[in-house]
Order: C-alpha cells, then structure tokens, then sequence
C-alpha cells in the first residue's frame, strides 16, 4: 500500500501547520531546496537524520489515527453548565449511497432531534478528519487549547 493512501496530502498537512496543528506525528514531509525552489522532497518516518533543519522544513503528515486522537470525541455548545446540548464525533465509510469518507460533529440536543452540524469530506479516511479539523479551527469553533495535542 502507498503511504499517500494512510498519511495526510500535504496541502491540508500545510494547512493544519500554518493553523498551529503541529503534533508529534509517526511520518513528515520535508522541505528541499531544489533549483532555487522548495518543494517536498520526501516522507520519512524517522526524523533523526533531519534534527539540524529549521522546524518548519519538517511538516507532520499526519496519519488517521493521528488525527482521530487530536479531534475531540464531544465538544460541549451548552449555553449552560448542564450537558444538554452537544457535538458527538463521527465517521463515516464509503457505501453503496456515498462514495466518501466523512467525519462529522453531530450535534445533539436534549429539546430537539440529532442535526448535523459540521462535517469533513475525503477521498480516504485521513483526508476527511483533516478537511473537518481545517473547518472547526477557521470558524473558530475549536481552538488549539480544545484539541488534544502532544
């Protein structure tokens, strides 16, 4: 199996970098200068060898797993202190009527029927929790301090 099919593409691993997402990750994508020009040279898992760079030559390519731990599995939207109203994380899988993955924040309401709020669509698992993560964190629905990061 490619790693391009279990690790973040790197324009949403970009994206989550210059939002501040910046995990410890398994793989990262390094930055080579090359004819003048950055581009990213490689994935590597073992980032030793890459220690005297500058942080952002190394940008995390988060994996799914990864990023199901950085997401929070409820985020509370209550008006009060009371749990009554709620956002429940949730994944789906391509099917017979979807094609995608989607990552979801399903909100709950003890005084109303279950109604999707937010959610992250992808060609693979990983991609569709980091278009989910993008969304929360520009809207500002979630801030660096509520994600569950290392």
């Amino acid at each position: 199996m490619k790693y391009q099919n279990f690790i973040c593409p790197y324009e949403l691993a970009l994206k989550l970098h210059e939002l501040g997402v910046n995990s410890e990750s398994e793989f990262y994508f390094v930055k080579e200068m090359k004819g003048g020009e950055t581009q990213i040279d490689s994935v590597v898992q073992n980032t030793m060898r890459y220690s005297y760079r500058k942080e952002g030559d190394l940008i995390p390519a988060y994996m799914s797993h990864e990023l199901g731990e950085i997401l929070p599995s409820m985020i509370n939207v209550s008006k009060s202190k009371i749990w009554d109203d709620w956002l429940q994380l949730t994944q789906y899988f391509p099917n017979k009527d979807s094609e995608y993955y989607e990552t979801a924040y399903v909100r709950y309401d003890v005084y109303d029927s279950q109604t999707e709020v937010y959610s992250g669509f992808g060609d693979t698992e990983v991609e569709s929790r980091a278009m989910l993560l993008i969304d929360l964190l520009d809207k500002k629905v979630l801030t660096l301090s509520d994600l569950n990061l290392n």
